[in-house]
């Protein structure tokens, strides 16, 4: 029962939310910038 102590389930941990995040505000950025483009040439 004390198994639990030994490993501890955290799916995410601060160091692995960063890199998420970095990358999800990044390819929104990216999309943003291409739907920008499209409409400007459009």
């Amino acid at each position: 029962m004390g198994a639990s102590n030994e490993i501890p389930e955290e799916p995410l941990k601060q160091s692995e939310i960063m890199p998420l995040t970095m990358g999800f505000i990044g390819t929104i950025a990216f999309a943003i910038v291409v739907y920008f483009v499209i409409v400007s040439i459009g």
